[in-house]
């Protein structure tokens, strides 16, 4: 429902010009994709204003990275694995320690919204406008949108581009994929 987090640049940029389209919406920094991400799933980001809300997460990180490099040596480990073994170790106990019970024990998942589809939202996306030739670069690539019964030709038309993982790209305008590439191999 919620993710808590410092101000950090993975969250949220804010160094960029924002497009108009943004500004009209209401935004207060251009969203980053993990923040366009959160905000297509429904959760909402609270990031923290206070040098102390911070400085909680620091401690955490700092104890982690003093600590576990500590218990790492102690125990002699040299391999991934062995790592993995301490490390699943250390987390039981510290997690003993550290443990506040909710005060609602009840899960706070929501189910996976129906009308998503994961493959169109756990993705980079990228606003683009089409050329003039009815294509949109997408770095060293050029998409070629084909004519089709809503539009004949997309030029100059406001579009997102899709980079999935598997590396393929999609062109999305107006909510429908309007053009498509096949993965490519690194």
């Amino acid at each position: 429902m919620a993710v808590y987090s410092d101000q950090h640049s993975i969250f949220r940029a804010t160094k960029t010009a924002m497009p108009i389209e943004d500004q009209l919406e209401g935004e207060e920094c251009r969203r980053t994709q993990f923040g366009r991400l959160l905000n297509e799933l429904g959760v909402t980001m609270i990031l923290s204003r206070s040098p102390q809300a911070t400085g909680r997460i620091e401690r955490l990180w700092g104890t982690f990275q003093d600590r576990l490099t500590s218990e790492l040596r102690l125990a002699g480990a040299a391999t991934r694995a062995n790592a993995g073994q301490v490390l699943a170790r250390y987390l039981v106990c510290h997690n003993r320690r550290f443990t506040v019970p909710a005060a609602d024990p009840a899960p706070a998942w929501l189910p996976w919204p129906a009308t998503l589809r994961d493959d169109e939202v756990f993705c980079c996306k990228y606003r683009r406008v089409v050329a003039h030739d009815n294509t949109v670069r997408f770095g060293p690539h050029q998409i070629d949108i084909p004519a089709n019964r809503q539009r004949i030709s997309y030029a100059r038309a406001r579009g997102e581009v899709h980079h999935r993982f598997d590396g393929s790209l999609h062109v999305y305008s107006g909510g429908a994929c309007i053009a498509s590439s096949a993965p490519r191999l690194p």
